[in-house]
Parts: structure tokens; sequence; C-alpha cells
């Protein structure tokens, strides 16, 4: 494995929130400046890109800002609504109308007009009874909105304002519940939040609207659906993907259903469905055993490492490879000829083992007939921890476990 270290990636202090990049909150996004610069390095003449794992649509509005036309799929279906937002240029003035319309059907409900209040298990463990009542009016306001772009940028809004009107601890993605002595004085005012939230999204969609009046955008599509069973897209299509992969399974690295549940709940979704969101993305089961039918050495010799000190987690990590290697199959078929991929992946630790999922990654690609390229090593500068670790061809360099990123780039024959 190559691999390099580039401080010149690490893009420190910069403003990852501009134009619509600061929309809704999302886990482990990938700051744009990144996903800008693969565009501009590898996808000078790409004519259609994808990023199979999309989240809440940062590499999106890149490709579309740099006039690349895309694809983008994800299996939360909150994630996929906040891509369609982001990219979707909006008039701010018509934004400003509408929201005074919706600040109107607020206040005719609050004077005694009648609505029906929101219901589902466990609701008044996450919400104080007010804050249950006014997340009700606002979002029955919403509901009248005709427009569904419009409607769903008010949804977007709405969904932050649940997370920030709700009893959980705001610096986490997992549901923890603030601390019983902490929940008195927790009294959230969850019209004002709607509404600032609002006005700050308002602001950042008037850098995209500018944008679109004064150059041609490329068209974005976003696909709800599991990357192993990706629909809509032609075989043989796509010159390009930027993605950021999950860095393994949901309910033990970074907890995007459990991050969208309440949200999804508020919004409409069955409960059984969002509940059982993480179990469906990547490495949702355990595997039955250690077996799989692909190449990478690497895994091999990981998984081996770890199921030495238990077995449990061995299976958890190789169900999370097993599950990539399955979509890497279907998105190998959107693939052109001479088309490149950049994978921009985190190496996380488990039982004390370091899991190298940049070259796990690469070996699956080569599987396909993919050269590596090679792996450039980033800092992330806004996170902290502990454990440092060499990689693996760097003499004399170590690298905090999580506080890097690892940018895989490959090139199909």
């Amino acid at each position: 494995m190559k691999r390099r270290i580039d401080h010149s990636w690490d893009f420190a202090n910069v403003d990852t929130k501009y134009c619509t990049h600061g929309i809704h909150p999302y886990p482990a996004m990938m700051i744009p400046q990144v996903s800008h610069r693969l565009i501009a390095e590898y996808g000078k003449d790409a004519k259609k890109a994808l990023d199979p794992f999309c989240g809440s649509g940062s590499v999106l509005l890149e490709f579309e800002t740099a006039g690349v036309d895309s694809y983008g799929i994800d299996i939360n279906p909150l994630a996929a609504m906040m891509s369609r937002v982001k990219t979707k240029p909006l008039s701010p003035a018509v934004l400003r109308k509408k929201i005074i319309q919706i600040k109107d059907r607020i206040s005719d409900y609050s004077s005694g007009k009648p609505v029906s209040i929101v219901d589902f298990q466990n609701l008044d463990f996450w919400f104080k009874p007010q804050v249950i009542r006014d997340l009700s009016l606002i979002r029955r306001a919403i509901d009248l909105e005709k427009d569904v772009a419009f409607r769903e940028f008010f949804l977007v809004c709405f969904s932050e304002t649940v997370r920030k009107a709700s009893n959980t601890r705001g610096s986490e993605f997992k549901l923890y519940r603030i601390a019983k002595e902490k929940l008195a004085l927790h009294n959230p005012n969850a019209k004002q939040i709607f509404l600032n939230v609002v006005e700050r999204n308002i602001s950042g969609m008037t850098s995209l609207f500018e944008i679109s009046q004064n150059k041609s955008l490329g068209n974005v599509a976003v696909i709800n659906a599991d990357a192993m069973h990706p629909v809509g897209i032609p075989e043989k299509s796509i010159d390009l993907i930027v993605s950021s992969p999950p860095y393994g399974d949901s309910r033990t690295t970074v907890a995007y259903g459990q991050f969208s549940r309440l949200s999804l709940q508020w919004l409409g979704f069955p409960r059984e469905k969002v509940i059982d969101l993480d179990n469906r993305m990547l490495g949702g089961k355990p595997t039955p055993d250690f077996s799989f039918d692909f190449s990478s050495p690497t895994l091999d010799k990981i998984v081996k490492e770890i199921a030495k000190i238990d077995d449990l987690r061995a299976r958890e990590v190789l169900s999370f490879y097993v599950d990539f290697q399955k979509a890497a199959i279907e998105i190998n078929k959107l693939m052109r000829s001479k088309s490149t991929v950049c994978l921009v992946v985190g190496n996380r630790t488990v039982k004390g083992i370091q899991i190298p999922t940049d070259e796990i990654m690469a070996e699956i690609f080569q599987g396909f007939g993919y050269l590596h390229g090679e792996t450039i090593v980033r800092r992330i500068p806004s996170k902290r921890m502990p454990i440092r670790n060499s990689p693996s061809n760097v003499v004399g360099k170590t690298l905090s476990t999580m506080n890097e990123e690892y940018i895989v780039i490959l090139t199909r024959k």
C-alpha cells in the first residue's frame, strides 16, 4: 500500500458550513474542501459522478456546483431528504414569504385552533409536554405547504429543531438523555429554535440560489436505497466516485440510525422501520462464522487477531466488510473504464487492534481489477484521540487512530 502524509489536505480552521453545507448536522460528514479538491483533481473530464454513501449530501453539493451531474445513494430517509434540500436551489424571497405563512399558521394553532398532537412510543421520555405541543403545531403548519421542495426545506429545519428541543444531550450523536439534575432546568422554546434554524438555512440557501443564477449547475438525483441494491443508475455510466463510506457498523461506530431516530418518528416514519435502520445498514448483523468469498489478506489477518480476544466482535467487524464488498460489486457495475474511485475513510480500533479499513477497501476494489494509485493521509484537526499508531510504509511517523482520514485513490483499468 502506498501511503503519503500530506498536510495540504488537512484544511485546518476553514469554514465547512458555507453555502448549504450547514443546513443540518449529521454524523461523520466529509468536509467540503476535501471533496472539492478531489473533484477538481480527479474529475476534470467527469460527466457522471456518484456518492454511494451520500449521507447529508455534502459531496453531492460539490458535484453540483462543479457542474457535474451526479447520483447519491443513502439508506437513511432523513439523509436522503437532507441531500435533496441541500442541493435544490430555492428562491430566498419565496422562502421568506412562506415562513411568514407558516408563522401565521403556528399562531392560529397556538391561540386555540384544534390540532392533533403527535404521539409515539417513549415520546414523553424524550420531550417535555410543552415541547411536544409546540412541535406538533410546527409540523402541522409545515404540512400545509403544497410545494414539495419548499415543504422539505422546512421539514429539514424541523428535524434539527426536534433534536435541539429534545431531552437528548446535544453533544452526542447516540441517544442519551440529559442528566436528571439538569433536566429540570431544560426548557427549550421549540418555536424560537425552529425560526432560528430557518433563518440560518435561508441564508445558506441564498448562497446556493445566487450560484445557480450565475453558472450552470450539475443535476443531482438522490436515491433512498441500500448501496448493496442500488436502483435507477445505468450500468457503465459513472466516471467518478467521491465518497466517505461508514467506518464500521452503525451500532458500534457512528450512530446514524440513533441520530435520526427521533426526527424520523416526528416526520411520520413507522417506528418499526426507524428502529430497524441500524440493522439494515452495512454490518447490521454479525456473520455466522469467519468465512468470506473474496480476497483480502488484511481483513483475514485482522479478523483472526480480534477473534482470539472476542469471537462476537470479530464477526461484527467481518460483517461490515462482507456487506461493503456486496455494495462494491454493485458499484463496480456502474463504473466506466478508466473511471476513478476516491474513498475517504477512518481506521478505527477494536479490542486494541487498529483496523486498516483503507487497505481492506483497496483490496476489495483491486479484486475487481482496479489499480491502487495512492492513499493520502490527512489530519482531522477537530478530533482528539489518545491512541497513537504507526501507519505501515510511513517510517518514523505515528498517527492517532481516528485523528486521521485516509483518502484512497483507485482507477479502473
